[in-house]
């Protein structure tokens, strides 16, 4: 018999012979039942003598899965369900072992948290008590003694989530006795050797020097026994760099929670001021004192960071008491935010503080007090936003909100109107006031506060477009510098929003909930396509429109006066009748130029040139019938716009008004040496040539 077919037929065999176990309470009750069943084998086994071989297979299993049960040896029993497949008795003993094995453990981790719970209890009941004979010493070791064993305790248990809780059970228990016992007389004798260290031209002995470093380091060492507050994180602090600092707590207090005259609500700047002085002039000191100390206990952190954190107590402390009383009143309370901000640039950036702890980016006192209660971040917006609302009214309703000021850019760039340059300073304004908070913060103050402000303007914007069609002819205030002050606003904020979509702040803002984006779209590309598409699109029509209807009013002396052109027997070079119109829009371009960019300017005279050209060909050369002579004095008085109002001769009007021109001068034509003209075109204009 082959032992493929062997393993399969002893496999059909333990299937059928042990179908049901759930009736199995334990593993010696198992051991018996497959004691039971080996015997029941072997009498089958006698009575069939053709199975003998399976009989003896059989039984080896058996002896193995006795072994195995005896030795508690699950990776054998592993073995065996690899090769025979997953029987169900095999299961049934794998999962007896395995909850063996588990209560073993947590009877054994029981036993060892009952020793050390007692060790903890006696040594706080007998060798701490008031008339232990134990110097502190001694008491200092046993401490360390039983640290060692609680910490050996929790890291052999780690990870074992069917036990109690017992790691915290000790770690609670050591750290009470830690803070009870040991801390309170640590930072006593840290206190005492201080000496007022941090007054001025304070100086040390070497043995004053090295008592106070002996007792620094003997609060940090104790500080780093205690399993609860060993490592800790912002805000909380270690308690030697809180002894350093009780001199100075003792005066902020005095100074700024008390009834002196510097405790003032509305100047919340006084006591931040009080705060950065004070590490601008203590900080080099507890570096050359304390630094080498500090950072034989944690050589990964910064002696600098410590006392910062263990400073900002006492801030927070104050400031969440001030901010309490602040909340009636919106002034007091943008007020104190605004120096907190300010406050914690100033860390950041000159002192470069980076909390204790694992913290990635420091959100600030700002965050503490403010951000971290909703409700108070919600006051606050709600208070920005009045404020921006209120004050976005005072600008555009101010009586110089439109007038263009030529005195806050050079020539050649777009002159902004006042309520533009308002405007940007306000919008500036608002980014400052919350580009240095979290995420989501930014985002409620960009989406609630700027880009709403941004659509008021635009709003106003595009009702003065619509205005211009209603505009009185004999208003003070021309067309042209009306059309100018809404083109001037609206081009303004534009490149105003362009600039700030290249600023990397919000090119991270904006990257930051747009990861895949490339940088290839912005916070404000909806809001400048809504200002060209609505306002600057439709400018150009406008002017155009406007000159239109200038050009026709003061063109009415040339018109009559130069009625016939084919009989013209002498060039007029310069007729007095073109005076006026050159005037009037010499006057407008005069205004543009000075008003928008240089590249606007350029796109403004085309428009021009197309009002012109239009003009010529739709009231002289479609209506009239020209010998040269009149084809060349046209000629003339259209190049003598052009050269007045300094026009760009343009391809697409100027050379076609030209070639029109020429067509009637020639007496010789070609209809393929013109490059604008098609030939039907040419050939309509020959027609309307004089034959005289």
């Amino acid at each position: 018999m082959s032992h493929d077919g062997s393993d399969s037929t002893i496999q059909r065999f333990l299937n059928t012979t042990f179908s049901s176990v759930d009736d199995l309470g334990h593993i010696d009750h198992l051991i018996s039942e497959i004691e039971q069943a080996r015997s029941t084998l072997r009498q089958k086994a006698e009575s069939h003598q053709e199975d003998k071989e399976d009989d003896a297979k059989v039984s080896q299993i058996l002896d193995q899965l006795n072994k195995l049960v005896d030795t508690d040896d699950i990776s054998g029993l592993d073995s065996l369900i690899s090769r025979y497949g997953e029987i169900e008795m095999f299961l049934v003993v794998k999962g007896k072992m395995v909850e063996k094995l588990k209560l073993e453990e947590a009877k054994k981790a029981h036993k060892l948290y009952v020793e050390l719970s007692g060790k903890l209890n006696n040594f706080e009941l007998f060798d701490l008590a008031d008339d232990s004979e134990k110097s502190d010493g001694d008491k200092l070791a046993k401490l360390k003694e039983l640290y060692a064993e609680v910490a050996e305790f929790i890291k052999t248990n780690a990870g074992k989530k069917d036990l109690p809780d017992y790691s915290s059970f000790l770690n609670q228990k050591l750290s009470a006795i830690i803070l009870e016992n040991f801390k309170e007389m640590a930072e006593k004798s840290l206190k005492e050797s201080l000496s007022d260290y941090d007054t001025e031209k304070k100086k040390f002995s070497t043995n004053e020097m090295k008592l106070m470093n002996t007792n620094f380091a003997s609060l940090l060492e104790l500080q780093s026994l205690d399993p609860i507050y060993a490592d800790p994180h912002y805000p909380s602090t270690f308690w030697a760099m809180d002894c350093l600092c009780g001199r100075f707590k003792i005066s902020f207090i005095y100074h700024f929670e008390g009834k002196s005259e510097t405790n003032r609500l509305d100047k919340p700047e006084y006591a931040l001021d009080y705060i950065l002085g004070y590490l601008q002039k203590t900080l080099p000191l507890i570096r050359m004192l304390f630094d080498e100390t500090f950072l034989c206990y944690h050589p990964k952190k910064s002696i600098d960071d410590a006392f910062i954190t263990s400073l900002l107590a006492s801030a927070r402390e104050k400031f969440q008491h001030d901010r309490n009383l602040c909340l009636v009143n919106k002034k007091l309370l943008s007020h104190l935010i605004s120096e907190l901000q300010k406050f914690d640039r100033t860390l950041l950036e000159d002192f470069n503080y980076k909390p204790v702890g694992k913290i990635e980016k420091w959100s600030g006192l700002t965050y503490d007090l403010i951000l971290s209660d909703s409700s108070v971040f919600d006051r606050w917006l709600n208070n920005e936003k009045e404020f921006v609302n209120s004050r976005y009214d005072e600008i555009i309703n101010a009586k110089d909100a439109f007038i263009i000021d030529y005195d806050f850019v050079e020539l050649g760039h777009t002159q902004p109107t006042k309520s533009a340059i308002s405007m940007s300073n306000l919008l500036d304004g608002i980014t400052s006031n919350y580009e240095n908070l979290p995420l989501e913060y930014q985002l409620k103050f960009l989406s609630d506060v700027q880009l709403k402000l941004l659509n008021f303007y635009y709003t106003v914007l595009k009702q003065g477009v619509k205005a211009l069609d209603s505009v009185a002819r004999n208003d003070e205030v021309s067309f042209t510098e009306r059309l100018c002050r809404i083109w001037c606003s609206a081009q303004y904020m534009v490149e105003l929003m362009s600039r700030w979509g290249e600023r990397l702040f919000f090119i991270e803002l904006w990257n930051s909930i747009n990861p895949d984006n490339d940088c290839q779209n912005t916070f404000f590309d909806s809001v400048i396509a809504g200002y060209r598409r609505d306002i600057l699109d439709q400018l150009p029509k406008k002017l155009k429109q406007n000159e239109e209807r200038r050009i026709n009013k003061s063109m009415k002396d040339y018109f009559q006066n130069y009625i016939s052109w084919r009989n013209v027997r002498s060039i007029n070079s310069h007729p007095v009748e073109l005076e006026l119109p050159i005037h009037t829009l010499s006057n407008d371009l005069e205004f543009l130029r000075k008003t928008v960019s240089g590249s606007t300017f350029y796109a403004i005279k085309l428009y021009f040139s197309e009002v012109i050209s239009e003009y010529f060909i739709k009231n002289f050369i479609s209506c009239n019938t020209f010998n040269p002579l009149g084809a060349a004095q046209l000629r003339k008085h259209v190049d003598m716009f052009y050269e007045s109002l300094q026009l760009t001769r343009d391809y697409e009007h100027y050379d076609r008004l030209c070639e029109m021109i020429d067509v009637f001068g020639s007496t010789d034509i070609d209809p393929q040496n013109f490059k604008i003209l098609s030939e039907q075109e040419v050939d309509d204009l020959i027609r309307r040539r004089s034959r005289d």
